[in-house]
């Protein structure tokens, strides 16, 4: 990552105040082209020599300001300077020199899209306002016909972009093609429909050092953004949503979240938007082995990549299925590959995106069950067979805690896991 921060008493480069270690450190890392450059703490005039760098992520001032060059601004800090070493004490040594972090590894989300231009639009907004700036979006456009490229190119001027094409060739090609292309050393897959909080990148990234190979997944909220005659709707959520908007907001939301120039303005319009947590958000296997799911088999099953992230070292040799045809199964199988490869699924409850309401197709039952059937037939392991048997069953009919309790008993029980192996 490129960063500009200041040393704490706003002179540049100077010997006296910036340890030997750190400076050669700082040289180091100009060698390298990642160029370390100092600003200064003594106000906007000498904050502006570095407004050129406007590719570098972020200046960090030691009690004048924070200068985000993505957003053209600058954040005045009014606090006493013990307040604001406080708040940023992980830049610094306990000698209060500068401290050189790691903090840099550059961070890759991987968007797969077709034909949803109106969402992707949102999505891409919400990642303007990240607290964490050095990251590159790769999306992958599977043959649209709409608005998309358009989308894209807006969203390029202010945001590293790597824009992909293929012709309509599913959603498992187009994520195999993006991860072709990564450039980060940390990974997070985002629907292109599921727009993120400001800190959803921070809080993946800060739940991977936790522990070591681990796959992060994110917590997921309803949003609505758009009315369309054709989705289903409870008459609870509408009345909800009716609280906090207009009836004319409630028919198409994208203007005014499109108006919002800074993170606590959209944040807080956002949030008027937000009616309940997605059906994929298991909060009850969250409630019942905690963040780290400690017990629980199935953390790849409740994974999607519609919110999860993972180094980039798991999964750069590995492929989607292309046998997954149409919608659904694709994702869980890939992370099934990771978790037969010894790789552990801890949640991450504040990596947290938005699910933008819409119309699903009709289809997509369908699609899910035949894939579901495909994945039984690959593998023929006793996990995978309660896997679909969730998925197939109506909601809270059969959920993952109960087979995460079904699978431990066969698990114990030779027997019992013959016969269990014959049936299914």
């Amino acid at each position: 990552m490129k960063i500009i921060v200041s040393d704490l008493d706003g002179t540049l480069l100077n010997k006296n105040k910036i340890s030997l270690k750190n400076k050669l450190a700082i040289l180091r890392w100009r060698k390298k082209g990642n160029l370390f450059s100092m600003a200064t703490g003594r106000g906007y005039e000498q904050i502006k020599k570095f407004i050129p760098f406007a590719n570098y992520p972020i200046v960090i001032n030691n009690g004048a300001a924070v200068y985000d060059p993505f957003l053209q601004e600058i954040q005045v800090i009014r606090s006493i300077e013990k307040k604001v070493l406080k708040q940023l004490d992980h830049l610094f040594c306990k000698d209060n020199s500068l401290k050189i972090i790691a903090y840099g590894k550059k961070k890759s989300y991987i968007i797969p899209t077709y034909n949803k231009a109106f969402y992707l639009d949102l999505t891409l907004k919400g990642f303007e306002f990240q607290t964490f700036r050095s990251f590159e979006i790769i999306i992958i456009d599977d043959g649209s016909s709409d608005a998309t490229k358009q989308v894209v190119d807006k969203y390029s001027k202010v945001m590293d972009i790597q824009y992909l094409y293929q012709k309509n060739k599913g959603r498992a090609k187009a994520k195999n093609l993006g991860i072709q292309y990564i450039r980060g050393e940390i990974v997070v897959f985002n629907d292109d429909d599921r727009i993120p909080k400001s800190t959803y990148l921070e809080m993946h990234y800060k739940r991977l050092q936790k522990k070591e190979h681990s796959i992060s997944i994110g917590s997921k909220y309803e949003v609505f953004t758009k009315w369309d005659s054709k989705m289903k709707m409870k008459k609870a959520d509408v009345e909800l949503l009716l609280t906090k908007i207009s009836k004319e907001e409630l028919m198409d939301n994208k203007v005014e979240l499109l108006k919002c120039t800074s993170r606590e303005n959209f944040e807080k319009y956002l949030y008027k938007l937000v009616f309940t947590e997605t059906v994929d958000n298991y909060s009850e296997v969250f409630e019942k082995y905690g963040e780290n799911l400690e017990g629980f088999v199935f953390g790849w099953a409740i994974g999607t990549t519609g919110n999860v992230a993972m180094e980039r070292a798991a999964i750069i040799d590995k492929e989607f299925d292309t046998n997954f045809i149409g919608w659904g199964g694709e994702d869980n199988e890939f992370l099934y590959q990771l978790y037969r490869e010894g790789y552990r699924f801890v949640m991450a409850p504040e990596a947290i995106n938005y699910h933008q309401k819409h119309y699903r197709g009709k289809d997509e039952r369908s699609q899910l069950i035949t894939n579901l059937e495909y994945f039984m037939k690959k593998y023929k392991e006793t996990e995978v067979a309660l896997f679909s048997r969730v998925l197939e069953k109506a909601i809270g009919e059969f959920t993952f805690v109960d087979a995460n309790n079904l699978y431990l008993l066969i698990d114990k029980d030779i027997n019992l896991k013959k016969v269990f192996e014959r049936y299914v």
